[in-house]
Parts: C-alpha cells; sequence; structure tokens
C-alpha cells in the first residue's frame, strides 16, 4: 500500500478510523440537538410547564349582572349557552317587569350585564278614586274602607292594584285558595314573584278583614 511498510499502515487505518468514529459521533449530536429543538418548538408549553389553556376552555361557566325590575339582583353563573330568559328567570322578575323590551331568546355573553326595565303602569288619580269608591263598595263585597280585601277579590279587582297584572291576579288567587285564605297582609309576599318593593306599593290599598 503506497510502498508503506506495515507498521505505517496501521498507523495510517487507526487515523482513518478514529476520523471516521468522530464524524459519526458529530452527526449524532447534530441529528439529536436538532430532534430536541423540534420538540421544543412544537410544545404549546411555557417555562414553568403548564399548557397553554384555550379561552372559556377551563370551566365553560360564563357570569352575567342582573339588575333592574328584579327581586333578586346580582352575579350569576351559567353554563355556555344560556339564554337571557334563563338570567331574567334566576334573579326573579317583578310585577311591573318590562320583560317585552329585552330579547329573552338571546344568549348570554360573559360580562354582560342584563338591565331590568319597568313597564308603563297605569295608575288612577286620587280624583278617579274619589269618583268611584262608593260605586265600588257596593257592588264589590271585597271592598272594605276603600281598600280591597285580598281574600275575596275577583282578578278583575286584583288588576286595580298598581304593580298586579291579571298573571298575578291569578297567582294570589290560587294562593289563598291552597293555604285557606291569607292571614295578614305582609303574606301576600310569599305568592311567588310578589316581594317587598311591590308590598310596599299596595300595602295601604289592601285588607284581609
Amino acid at each position: 500500500m503506497f510502498g508503506w511498510d506495515r507498521r505505517t499502515q496501521i498507523v495510517v487505518l487507526v487515523l482513518v478510523g478514529a476520523l471516521l468514529f468522530g464524524a459519526g459521533v458529530k452527526y449524532t449530536q447534530l441529528n439529536s440537538q436538532k430532534s430536541s429543538e423540534e420538540i421544543i418548538v412544537g410544545n404549546p408549553s411555557h417555562g414553568n410547564g403548564n399548557a397553554v389553556e384555550k379561552p372559556g376552555d377551563s370551566s365553560g361557566k360564563i357570569f352575567v349582572h342582573v339588575a333592574g325590575a328584579v327581586e333578586n339582583p346580582g352575579v350569576y353563573s351559567f353554563n355556555s349557552g344560556a339564554r337571557v330568559n334563563d338570567a331574567v328567570n334566576a334573579a326573579v322578575p317583578l310585577p311591573e317587569a318590562d320583560l317585552d323590551s329585552l330579547n329573552l331568546a338571546a344568549l348570554l355573553k360573559d360580562g354582560e350585564k342584563i338591565i331590568v326595565g319597568e313597564r308603563e303602569l297605569f295608575k288612577e288619580s286620587e280624583g278617579e278614586i274619589s269618583g268611584t269608591q262608593d260605586q265600588r263598595d257596593t257592588d264589590s263585597s271585597s271592598m272594605e274602607s276603600g281598600k280591597i280585601n285580598i281574600n275575596k277579590a275577583t282578578l278583575e279587582e286584583l288588576d286595580m292594584l298598581p304593580g298586579i297584572g291579571p298573571a298575578y291576579g291569578e297567582r294570589i288567587i290560587d294562593y289563598r285558595e291552597k293555604s285557606g285564605g291569607f292571614k295578614s297582609i305582609e303574606e301576600i309576599m310569599d305568592v311567588p314573584g310578589i316581594g317587598p318593593k311591590t308590598f310596599e306599593k299596595i300595602k295601604d290599598q289592601i285588607t284581609v278583614n
């Protein structure tokens, strides 16, 4: 081999083998480093090892604030996909709540504030009340001392009370039939949907005697 003696040939072969081995080791290190970089680039995590979460994936809950003409204003939580109607019902709308002004079918949005307005109520003037009082006293046994007896009043008579429409009038009648009558005027607040705000408006116009 090129006129080299055997000792020289052995030295050359050892050197060539060492070079090839070193090249193989370097190639392996480069491939390992590249793979490591690819893993880091493709790993959707921060330095603390926590995976990046998409908004809304953690719990699926949304929070809304309900205010206005409701018995229990405040912040309520719902599952994604809930409607405005769910939020309003949870807060218990008052009799004077203007639900027609809201889109009850709309989807709730996280952080949304829903304000339930009051509808225009028909209010009799003092002159109208005075002018018709004698007729009501004569025609209805539910009228006593100018007040409506909620234990005897008809649906039409209950409808004359501020904030009490036909729907709540029916609830009052249903309640008194099931409970055997109201023991006090304050008991009317046990009727679903009639709370302290409504009671304050009608307490001077109702009686149970």
